[in-house]
């Protein structure tokens, strides 16, 4: 494969050393070939990237440097992950590497994916207490609401995030753009009320623009995750080209699959980790909430690019290097519901009745506990006489259950 590089590294590396060039990170930034294409040429894009996928990072004792009152935030990468895809020589196929080769996430995208959480969780806060008509918090099952835990009023909230991400005059105003959304963040989060944003400009110091009180670093891997190839196929190029013809975007176009690196998942053992640092205005808990709304973020949201198809999602640690949130994306049961998914296929009969009814007893409503016989023996319901409840009606606590139940079935 020919390699193009600029006159500089030519002329430091020597002709004869170029095909040597195992640093992963070099090779991308100054080994790209900006004529390859997506096509049956000789050296396409697919080749250049199987090049750069080919190489590895280069292993090196990272010394802990952090300084004190910072917090280190681990996640794991759960799914492939593209960070400043639009950076680089290679059209919309860039990765952000260190100069070992390691994928590193920049701290501006840290910093929004935090912002972007906290933002959304207070706009959620806000719109259902629209719908309600009260003061109502978010509910338990709202996936953001923890984001809201120790505020009073979404005044409070929104102080917090102004203060912790910092601002500037445009983030306070209500303005629109032609298509009706707000300019603002802040804005958009508490739907254009005034009161609200004045209230939660008056809480902070006065000032034009803020900084914000923490630092939100370059997240980097503890060791190499690997690169693997991953493929984006538009069908109406010449469509979405305006050509002549293809106006109706007809099925008559080739698709040209178009080749970018991605990061691969991570393993078990394996983790990114997201520090965290106070600056001199923060104030007791702005780094709590930080991490807080960072962690929320990396797994509702996720970061990078292509989030909304499943890219970019992380699961976040805790300090035994365990899933932080194991339970935050099983489906909310009712009690019904839970003890059939923990009963299974099981039939019940005179064999399982005891334990049928020492767990069945758990079940504190008496119409969930209904819809679980529902379930169980449907057909047996019109008729208390039938054989089938017999094993229940020596039971002590089968006697209970079905006392529960029997008032709220149907009468002869």
């Amino acid at each position: 494969m020919s390699i193009h590089a600029p006159r500089k590294t030519l002329d430091a590396l020597g002709n004869g050393l170029l095909p040597e060039c195992n640093s992963r990170s070099l090779f991308k930034d100054r080994f790209a070939d900006p004529e390859a294409k997506d096509d049956k040429d000789a050296t396409t894009r697919k080749d250049w990237f199987r090049a750069l996928i080919g190489r590895s990072a280069v292993s090196i004792e990272r010394l802990e440097w952090h300084p004190d009152g910072s917090i280190l935030l681990h996640a794991r990468l759960a799914s492939r992950l593209m960070i400043d895809l639009a950076g680089g020589v290679m059209e919309n196929a860039n990765l952000n590497l260190d100069r070992y080769g390691l994928p590193v996430i920049p701290g501006s995208a840290v910093k929004g994916c935090a912002r972007r959480m906290a933002l959304q969780a207070l706009h959620d806060w806000i719109e259902h207490q629209e719908s309600k008509g009260s003061a109502e918090r978010p509910t338990p099952d709202d996936a953001c609401a923890p984001c809201c835990e120790g505020f009073e009023k979404p005044a409070e909230m929104l102080s917090a995030i102004a203060r912790v991400f910092g601002w500037t005059p445009e983030d306070w105003k209500t303005d629109k753009n032609s298509k009706e959304h707000y300019k603002s963040d802040f804005a958009w989060a508490c739907a254009g009320n005034k009161e609200l944003l004045q209230a939660a400009k008056s809480i902070n110091p006065d000032h034009e623009t803020f900084a914000g009180t923490i630092a939100f670093l370059p997240a980097t891997p503890n060791c190499d995750p690997h690169l693997e190839l991953d493929v984006v196929t538009p069908h109406h190029t010449k469509y979405h080209s305006r050509e002549p013809g293809y106006e109706n975007a007809p099925d008559t176009e080739d698709p040209i699959p178009v080749f970018f690196p991605a990061v691969k998942p991570q393993g078990e053992n394996d983790y990114f980790t997201f520090p965290l640092i106070p600056l001199r205005r923060a104030i007791t808990g702005d780094i709590d909430l930080a991490k807080r709304w960072l962690a929320h973020g990396l797994e509702l949201l996720g970061i990078g690019a292509k989030t909304c198809t499943g890219y970019g999602v992380f699961s976040v640690l805790d300090d035994e290097n365990q899933p932080a949130y194991p339970a935050r994306f099983e489906p909310i049961l009712s009690e019904s519901e839970k003890f059939l998914r923990d009963w299974g296929n099981k039939i019940l009969n005179s064999m399982s009745t005891r334990v049928f009814v020492i767990t069945a007893s758990t079940i504190q409503s008496d119409t969930e506990l209904l819809r679980v016989f529902k379930a169980l023996a449907a057909d047996k319901l019109s008729n208390l006489k039938d054989p089938f409840w017999n094993p229940l009606k020596i039971d002590p606590k089968g006697k209970s259950l079905l006392t529960r139940i029997t008032p709220l079935l149907p009468q002869p």
